[in-house]
C-alpha cells in the first residue's frame, strides 16, 4: 500500500511514496540527501536582545485592574493597550479602580489617556461609584481633573447621588 505525503515545508522536496513496510521513500532523493550537516551554517542568537512576545489576547487587563496589580498594567499600557477598553459590563480601567477605591490605577489609566467621564451599561462613570461606595478622596481628585457631575445613569442618578436611590455618599438626606 503507498501513501503520498507533501512536504511543503522543504522547497526542493517534492512528494514521496512511501513503502508501508520499510517508511523509506521509494526511488527519488532521500531527505538525508537535501541536508548535509557540515555545509549548515550556525546561527548564533542573541538571547539578551530578544525582546519577548506577549499574546495581549490572553491577559485580563480588568483583572489586573481589579486587583490593583500596579506594574504589570502599567507594563500593559506602555505596550499599547488602550486604557479605554470596555469589559463586558461596559466598565474600564477608570471604572474599575474607582469601584474598588484605588487611586493609583486610577490615575495610572488618566496618565494612558482613559476618558475620566466614560460610563458603563449601567450608565455609571467613575464619580458615580465613588459617591455610592464612599471614596471621598478619589472623587474630589476625579472632580478636580474635569469628572462631569451631571451624568445621568440609566437609573437617573448623577454621579454625586451615588448610582441607587439615597445612596450617594453626598446626596443624602
Amino acid at each position: 500500500m503507498e501513501k503520498k505525503g507533501s512536504m511543503s515545508k522543504y522547497n526542493d522536496v517534492e512528494q514521496f511514496a512511501y513503502d508501508d513496510d520499510l517508511k523509506k521513500p521509494k526511488g527519488g532523493k532521500k531527505l538525508d540527501d537535501y541536508y548535509d550537516e557540515e555545509e549548515e551554517e550556525e546561527q548564533e542568537y542573541d538571547v539578551e536582545e530578544a525582546e519577548p512576545t506577549i499574546d495581549l489576547s490572553a491577559i485580563d487587563i480588568f483583572s489586573l485592574a481589579r486587583h490593583g496589580r500596579f506594574e504589570e498594567l502599567r507594563q500593559l499600557l506602555e505596550l499599547g493597550v488602550d486604557p479605554n477598553s470596555k469589559d463586558k459590563y461596559g466598565n474600564t480601567i477608570v471604572i474599575i479602580g474607582a469601584q474598588n477605591g484605588n487611586k493609583q490605577i486610577v490615575k495610572l489609566a488618566l496618565r494612558f489617556g482613559g476618558h475620566i467621564n466614560m460610563t458603563n451599561a449601567a450608565g455609571n462613570t467613575a464619580l458615580h461609584y465613588c459617591s455610592e461606595y464612599g471614596y471621598v478622596d478619589l472623587g474630589a481628585y476625579l472632580m478636580s481633573k474635569g469628572a462631569n457631575q451631571d451624568i445621568i445613569n440609566i437609573k437617573g442618578f448623577k454621579p454625586l447621588q451615588g448610582i441607587k436611590p439615597k445612596r450617594g455618599l453626598f446626596d443624602r438626606t
